[in-house]
């Protein structure tokens, strides 16, 4: 399919928030929609996170500022200079004696001119640093997968593989950890050396371990299950240094030994894996060469993808370490995702607007072991060309050879049917595509979600782990909001539809027994034939004109006749039918 079949995207006059996606069709709304649908029964559970939710007192007052607001203001001229050398710097000594001294003896003014020696040498120190600091935060800028990392209000997010826990990380580099289900109020985790916080990523299988990297540390913040405050102490975290390995760029843990995780670094060729049961450390890769920019492992944990700040990208196997590499692409690659199955790399390259995929299948060694190979060539899945002219250069007056053509960020969701795409030339617009990948490649343009005129440019897409009814993305706006948008499809599709549709406090007492009974079957993949035509013939008779004495008889006579004890509808289902109808 073309290119050009996507919608096209109007005037910033009339721009419509998307709401919703029903079977491959997106749905839009005004945003005072868009405020009720959140309220609703399918996105209620969900935390409204905006940043004018955050308190101002934690965005006013720093560190230093909280320490001088409790010091004691009687302290003697010693504390006060023991007290600025510990939490300040020789400057402030020099500064405090000065003031104590000055007109009263005549050193007054030697520690005069020594103090403005020492503060003139202090600030060449600080400009020199600072310089250093600002080329890091540039290098991470351009290696983050976040728009305008270094002054968005957002740095990055982390959802839990449960779908139960967000971690968002603040420009002040303070992370909050919402919890979804649950009236329980965010937890903020700060320690002194969480700074210039570049990703975050949850322990496999445990709720309760969050890694944290940051420029020059990494942090595995390890709370407490019995007593979590929401406000943990620093000594929940452990640690790493990493000034050797900094600008720390990524980290993510490995999915078949938990206990690993590795670090990627914005100034080196190489992977470090860190043991963090032992403290061990390894580092695998290439000794010379360009600069990885971005790591994906794959669903299984048996596949890295690596993109090089150069124009070519490996796949390494973990099995056996072996490496295959696609080279002479148009230029460094942006981004990539792996299918469900771990059996299709899709990538793009900068200054290409062009999908493509990789292949990969296991091929029967002599010694028996059985190795995954990649794809000759790299397929194109899908050209973005036509649409790039037509919708993200409209109004711009340059030619076609001055456009930004490269896409910036893409996400699949969990069940591989889902890709969403932004573009580096508009990062306001969100191409949405449905997907397949068995037997062939298969790319279709499901519509686009437009934030300009409403919340900006996105600056981070994520898909959730775990969502029922279809897929659920999650977005993050420059204009300081988080939206939840809802893909619905699948079996499960049309009760997405209703709870989307239902207040909160409707949801329990609209959804039926029967309703429920199917919908855990469906999820679980065990719907047994018996029940689900045992079910639809109870609707069948419930339907007609029959009071409703003669239909509640009716319905018990075919539940107590037809329900088996080890069929998906069973005597735990009959013990709560005859305890409602007791109720009743």
């Amino acid at each position: 399919m073309a290119s050009y079949d996507f919608p096209p995207v109007g005037s910033s006059a009339d721009k419509s928030v998307c709401l919703h996606e029903t079977n491959g069709r997106l749905v839009y709304g005004k945003k005072e929609e868009l405020e009720g649908i959140e309220e609703h029964a399918l996105l209620c559970n969900y935390p409204k996170i905006e940043e004018r939710s955050t308190p101002p007192l934690e965005q006013s007052l720093s560190p230093g500022l909280l320490r001088e607001t409790f010091v004691n203001s009687n302290q003697t001229l010693f504390q006060k200079a023991v007290n600025n050398w510990t939490n300040k710097t020789i400057g402030s000594v020099v500064e405090c004696v000065k003031g104590a001294v000055n007109g009263t003896t005549s050193l007054g003014d030697w520690f005069s001119s020594a103090g403005e020696i020492i503060k003139q040498a202090r600030g060449d120190v600080i400009n020199a640093f600072t310089r250093t600091e600002e080329d890091m935060n540039a290098v991470i800028s351009r290696f983050s997968s976040t728009l305008n990392w270094s002054t968005n209000w957002v740095r990055c997010v982390a959802v839990h593989s449960t779908g139960l826990r967000i971690a968002v990380c603040r420009a002040n580099d303070s992370i909050k950890i919402f919890f979804c289900n649950s009236d329980r109020p965010p937890i903020t985790l700060k320690h002194e050396c969480q700074k210039s916080v570049t990703d975050m990523a949850w322990k496999p299988f445990d709720r309760m371990v969050l890694a944290v990297a940051c420029a020059n540390t990494v942090l595995i913040w390890r709370l407490e299950k019995q007593n979590v405050n929401t406000r943990p102490s620093p000594y929940c975290a452990e640690v790493i240094e990493m000034s050797s390995f900094s600008p720390v760029a990524q980290c993510f843990w490995d999915c078949v030994f938990v206990q690993a995780l590795f670090v990627v670094s914005a100034s080196s060729s190489r992977i470090k894996v860190l043991d963090t049961s032992s403290g061990e450390s390894e580092t695998f890769g290439h000794w010379t060469g360009n600069y990885i920019r971005h790591i994906w492992i794959s669903p299984n944990g048996f596949k890295l993808a690596v993109a090089y700040d150069s124009n070519f990208i490996s796949v390494y196997d973990r099995l056996s370490w072996h490496e295959e590499q696609w080279t002479k692409l148009k230029g460094v690659c942006m981004a990539a995702v792996w299918s469900p199955h771990s059996d299709v790399l899709f990538f793009t390259a900068q200054h290409e607007p062009i999908i493509r995929g990789i292949h990969f299948i296991q091929k029967l060694q002599n010694g028996g072991d059985s190795l995954s190979f990649g794809s000759e060539n790299a397929v194109v899945v899908y050209d973005l060309s036509e649409f790039i002219i037509k919708h993200l250069n409209a109004n711009s007056n340059s030619d076609h050879s001055s456009i930004d053509v490269s896409i910036r960020d893409m996400k699949i969701s969990p069940d591989g049917q889902r890709i969403a795409v932004t573009f580096s030339g508009n990062p306001a617009i969100i191409a949405l595509f449905v997907v397949e990948t068995m037997p062939t490649f298969y790319f279709a343009p499901c519509g686009l979600i437009d934030g300009t005129g409403n919340f900006g440019l996105a600056c981070i897409l994520s898909f959730f782990p775990k969502f029922d009814y279809g897929s659920l993305l999650m977005i993050v706006w420059s204009g300081g909001k988080i939206q939840y948008i809802p893909f619905l499809y699948g079996s499960l599709a049309n009760e997405g539809i209703r709870l989307n549709g239902i207040k909160k406090n409707k949801k329990m007492r609209s959804v039926t027994a029967e309703d429920f009974l199917v919908r855990e079957s469906l999820l679980t993949g065990k719907i047994n034939s018996n029940a689900s035509s045992e079910i639809t013939e109870k609707k069948k008779n419930s339907v007609g004109s029959c009071d409703d004495q003669s239909c509640s008889e009716k319905s018990a006579t075919s539940s107590e006749s037809g329900i088996k004890l080890f069929s998906s509808v069973g005597l735990f289902d009959l013990l709560s039918t005859k305890s409602a109808e007791q109720n009743s």
